[in-house]
C-alpha cells in the first residue's frame, strides 16, 4: 500500500517536471521568435541610417580642406568632424554585423589570402594613430611570409583592427607587436589554425578585469583601459566572428605586463601563385594590358 502512493507520487512529481519542461521549452522558443523579428527589424533601421551617414561621409571626402586656408581652430574642428563621422560609420556596420550574426545571416567568403597584403591594409589602417602617439607598430611576417592561407579576409581583417585599436587606445610609451605562426591539425597535415597575437606595453590590468573586453555588463570594471576612442563593441564583434569561422579569440594580462590577443582560426595554408611574367619583345601596349 505504502509503495504504490510512493509510485503515484512519484508519478505526479515526474508528470509536472514534464509539464514544466514542456511549457518552458514553448517560452524559450517564443522568446528567440520574438528577439529574430526585433533583429530584423533593427537590421532595416540600421540600414536606412546608412544612407545619410554616407551622403555625409562622401561629401567630406569630396570637400578639399586643404585649398581653403582654414584657422587652426576650423582644422581642428575638420578634423573632429571627419573622425567622428569614421567613429560612427564604423560602429554603425559593427551594429549591423551583429544583427546578421544573431539571425544567422552572416556568410564568410573565404579565399586564398597573402599576408603581406594582409598586413599592408592593417598598417594603413593604424599607423596614423600609432605615430600620432608616438608608439612603435611592428608586424612580424616573417615565419609565413612564403605562403598564402585560405580565410576570409575581410572578417580577419576587421578582427584584427578591433585588437589593435584597443591596443593603441591603452597604451601610453613603447609600441603595439603583432606576430604571425601556424599550426598543423594533428589529424591533417594539409590544414592547420592560423594565429595571430597582438602584444602591447600598457599597464595591463588583473585577467579577471580583461574578460571585461568582451561582456557588456562588466564594462565599468576596466572603463579606465577603454579610453575615449576603445572599440569596446567591436571586440566583441571580433569574438563572434572569429567563433563564427570554428576559431578562439582570447584574451591575456597582468597588472604592469601589458595585455595580449590571441586570435587563432582554421586556414588552409596553400603554394603562392606564381606571378605572371610579361615579354618585354611584346609590344608596349599589350604589355601594360597584362600589367593592367
Amino acid at each position: 500500500m505504502i509503495l504504490t502512493i510512493i509510485l503515484v507520487a512519484l508519478s505526479g512529481i515526474g508528470g509536472s517536471l514534464v509539464g514544466w519542461l514542456v511549457t518552458r521549452a514553448k517560452k524559450a522558443e517564443e522568446t528567440q521568435r520574438q528577439w529574430q523579428a526585433d533583429s530584423a527589424l533593427l537590421s532595416v533601421s540600421a540600414h536606412q541610417l546608412r544612407t545619410p551617414l554616407n551622403q555625409i561621409v562622401g561629401v567630406l571626402q569630396m570637400m578639399d580642406f586643404q585649398s581653403v586656408d582654414l584657422t587652426p581652430k576650423q582644422k581642428e574642428l575638420v578634423d573632429v568632424l571627419q573622425q567622428g563621422t569614421r567613429n560612427l560609420n564604423t560602429a554603425l556596420i559593427d551594429i549591423l554585423d551583429l544583427l546578421d550574426l544573431q539571425t544567422q545571416e552572416l556568410v564568410l567568403d573565404t579565399g586564398p589570402v597573402d599576408l603581406n597584403k594582409l598586413t599592408e591594409s592593417l598598417t594603413r589602417r593604424h599607423k596614423k594613430i600609432a605615430a600620432q602617439k608616438g608608439l612603435d607598430l611592428v608586424f612580424d611576417t616573417r615565419k609565413l611570409s612564403h605562403f598564402w592561407y585560405v580565410f576570409d579576409d575581410v572578417r580577419v581583417i576587421q578582427s584584427i583592427s578591433s585588437c589593435l585599436s584597443q591596443c593603441l587606445t591603452q597604451t601610453e610609451t613603447g609600441g603595439v607587436y603583432l606576430r604571425y605562426d601556424y599550426r598543423l591539425n594533428a589529424q591533417n597535415s594539409d590544414e592547420g589554425h592560423l594565429v595571430v597575437t597582438i602584444r602591447d606595453d600598457s599597464v595591463g590590468m588583473d585577467q579577471y578585469a580583461a574578460e571585461a573586453y568582451f561582456c557588456p555588463q562588466k564594462y565599468l570594471i576596466n572603463r579606465h583601459m577603454s579610453g575615449a576612442e576603445g572599440h569596446r563593441l567591436g571586440l566583441i564583434l571580433a569574438r563572434m566572428l572569429i567563433e563564427k569561422m570554428g576559431g578562439k579569440l582570447s584574451v591575456k594580462s597582468a597588472i604592469g605586463s601589458g595585455v595580449t590577443f590571441s586570435l587563432s582560426f582554421p586556414a588552409k595554408k596553400v603554394a603562392a601563385p606564381k606571378r605572371e611574367t610579361v615579354s618585354s619583345d611584346a609590344p608596349l601596349t599589350d604589355q601594360i594590358t597584362r600589367i593592367l
